[in-house]
């Protein structure tokens, strides 16, 4: 199944969706050896970029030397003219794809009329999505919610006359915006729209593993799956998918030795952020990749209490040395 985004063929319909402070450079990097078909950086302020703010900057880099076939920049923000030129900075920058922000829930961003905010009000929208395709010299997608809340289910709307303007494809999460993480993906809602287009639709939200990854795509009939969460910890999940799913041969082998890609993974961390930075980053991933297993929630809280990244390989070995993290227990409930 071929997911094409403007000139752009993509193989594998699994996209890696963008998580502030989550999808940073070191995650990308594992999730695209695994095989990911695309995955974008973190969520750029663009108000923040067209101020050329050192965070915001750095979420910008180009990350082709790692295997990575397409490098794909989201934005958010709710004014015309900064989108301009956060989009034309991001395109200098080297972004292959931009992605517009529709979809995300954080009271940070919607306070701020941002993100999932805006599908209140359709016709800003649309002056944004213009904005952005105008100046865009690369395919633009969008990522977005299937409402705010029940009385606000615009995303019928806004991705038929996005598909008009110009939008190359667009991921949606079948929840609404005040739903946040709970309650139950309307898959099905999303086939509505994806009835209504010619464009490739993206279905998002609670796939976490093979059957709600058919589930998904059976109910919803979309072109391919965005996951975020349910990869945090898991990213031999998107061989699995590949192959279960889609039906397609994994570019990479199952991998044998999960612990290899945890060290490799911190060790990637650490390298980029330094080690003070990176000791605190790499906790989060720590702590997803071990959730699931039967490791005594002790030798759990060591690990992530360690201070120095001497001692957070040297308990990664212990612990590698007396668990095989295979065996999961079956109670992982991610979003």
């Amino acid at each position: 199944m071929m997911i094409k985004i403007g000139d752009y063929k993509i193989s594998t319909p699994i996209f890696l969706a963008p998580m502030a402070g989550i999808t940073d450079y070191p995650t990308r990097v594992i999730m695209n050896k695994f095989g990911v078909g695309l995955s974008f950086s973190e969520m750029i302020n663009a108000t923040y970029i067209s101020k050329n703010s050192k965070k915001s900057s750095e979420r910008l880099i180009d990350f082709k030397d790692q295997q990575c076939n397409l490098f794909a920049v989201q934005l958010v923000g709710n004014d015309p003219e900064t989108l301009k030129i956060a989009c034309k900075i991001a395109c200098d920058t080297g972004a292959d794809i931009i992605d517009f922000n529709l979809g995300c829930p954080v009271k940070k961003v919607t306070n701020g009329y941002g993100g999932s905010a805006l599908l209140k009000d359709i016709d800003l929208v649309k002056w944004l999505i213009e904005a952005i395709v105008e100046v865009a010299n690369v395919p633009v997608t969008i990522k977005c919610r299937i409402g705010w809340d029940e009385h606000f289910l615009t995303s019928p709307i806004i991705v038929s006359f996005a598909e008009e303007i110009g939008i190359s494809l667009v991921s949606i999460h079948a929840r609404t915006r005040s739903q946040l993480f709970s309650g139950k993906p309307n898959w099905k809602f999303v086939n509505r729209i994806k009835k209504t287009v010619n464009i490739p639709i993206m279905i998002n939200g609670d796939i976490i593993n093979t059957k709600s990854a058919i589930k998904a795509m059976t109910e919803s009939k979309c072109d391919g799956i965005m996951i975020g969460r349910g990869l945090m910890g898991k990213p031999w999940l998107i061989p699995e998918l590949a192959a279960s799913v889609f039906g397609i041969a994994p570019k990479v082998e199952i991998v044998k030795d999960r612990w290899n890609v945890i060290k490799e993974h911190v060790d990637g961390i650490y390298h980029f952020y330094g080690s003070r930075l990176g000791n605190l980053k790499a906790r989060k991933h720590i702590k997803w990749y071990l959730e699931p297993h039967n490791i005594p929630i002790r030798l759990k809280k060591e690990i992530l209490n360690c201070s120095d990244t001497k001692e957070t390989f040297r308990k990664l070995d212990i612990l590698a040395r007396n668990y095989d993290l295979k065996k999961e227990r079956n109670n992982s409930c991610l979003q």
